[in-house]
Parts: C-alpha cells; structure tokens; sequence
C-alpha cells in the first residue's frame, strides 16, 4: 500500500492490486466508495474506492470486436459472465516508479504477446499519476471509443438524425481530451507539450501531436 497526504486529505493506493485507489478521505470523510475490510484484505479492486479502466471502460459485447478488418476475440475476465470489462489494468500489478509524500507515480506494460494477446490485443504502456494537487489547473479528461464505432450526426430541418460512417480506415483519430483551467496560453502549451511526450512500447518517450483549444464562452471574451 502507497499512503499519500497533503492538507486535509488523504489518499490510499494499492499498485499491487490494479493500481486501485483503497480510499480518499478529505478530514476523515470518505470521498469514494468505501472499501470492504475483505477487498482490503484479499486485494480485490472491484470493491475499493476505484481502480484504473485500461484499456477501454464498460465492457465490449461478447468479447469480440473488430478492428482494420480484424476480428478479436477476448478471454473471460469477469467470471462467467459473456462480456470483457473494463480492461485489464485492474486485475494486474502496476510498477511504483516513484512516490513521495503527496505524489504517486505507477505504471503497466502490456505486451500483448503469448497468452496476454488474448486479454488485449495491441501493446501499450500505461502511467498513472496520482497526486494531491492544490494548483486547481485539472478540470476533465476522458479517453474516447476507437473510429469502429464513430458515427457522424447530421440534424434534417425536421429534426431527424442522419448519420454517416464508421470510418475505420481514417489515418487519425481523436483519442480523448483534456481539459484545464490556467491562466495563459503558455501554461496550457506547457502542459500539452507534458502530455505530448508520454509514454509508448518498450518506455521510450513519444511525441504526439497535441492540439490545444480555447473553449468558448462569454467568460473568456470570445463570444457576445
């Protein structure tokens, strides 16, 4: 277990056990479900406060999805039942790369290779960073479904969706978003350029093109 603290909050993680979050309790109340003395114990990430959703969260239907014109099928991880959920980065180990008193650093290599080809088929790296911060930068971010299963929407004059695609050839794809409140342009190009040189196979830095936004409101000025 990894405890971390800053202020009136508390934080409780267990990189053993799917890099789970045990608990987090800002003066003394639970911000998060509240772990069973059992998962604790037995090391069970399904019922502590919350576990990492990687590759995909939800589930994909009847373990089997297509991709490039690929058909993959996926083993059970969930029991009998006939769906895979939420990934494998909760129900593997996770590396401590570095820990401080209120910061965490953990990650997971898949390799998609042998017998792990079958729980998930493409290779990644994954690094979770958990850390008390008082900067209030972080807003949002969330990761988006794969091209396979975008579609896109056009309204008619009556009011009815018309819809278009998939496109699972497209060379590019969005693959999720972040969102964050600073207040510069460089601040946020900073963070990107952070964000651009994440992680990829084998550990080594990459450098994804990141394209940063203003989101538009009044408050910013940009709209009447």
């Amino acid at each position: 277990m990894v405890s971390l603290s800053r202020g009136d909050d508390s934080l409780v993680l267990a990189p053993k056990h799917g890099g789970t979050i045990v608990g987090w309790t800002r003066r003394g109340t639970h911000m998060l479900r509240r772990p069973s003395p059992e998962a604790v114990l037995l090391g069970h990430p399904g019922a502590m406060g919350c576990f990492p959703l990687i590759p995909y969260c939800n589930r994909i239907a009847y373990r089997r999805f297509n991709w490039a014109g690929q058909t993959h099928e996926l083993s059970a991880n969930f029991g009998d039942r006939p769906h895979a959920i939420h990934g494998v980065g909760w129900q593997r180990p996770w590396q401590v790369e570095d820990v401080s008193p209120d910061s965490a650093t953990f990650s997971l290599h898949h390799d998609a290779s042998g017998d792990s080809a079958s729980s998930w088929p493409f290779a990644f790296l994954a690094r979770l960073n958990k850390e008390l911060s008082e900067s209030g930068e972080f807003v949002a971010s969330e990761g988006l479904g794969l091209p396979d299963q975008a579609k896109v929407v056009r309204g008619r004059k009556n009011g009815a969706p018309v819809t278009d695609g998939v496109f699972p050839e497209a060379k590019e794809f969005l693959l999720g978003y972040w969102i964050v409140d600073v207040e510069t342009p460089e601040r946020a190009y900073e963070i990107a350029a952070r964000l651009s040189t994440g992680p990829g196979p084998g550990g080594a830095e990459l450098s994804m093109p990141i394209e940063v936004r203003q989101i538009m409101s009044r408050r910013t000025g940009e709209l009447p």
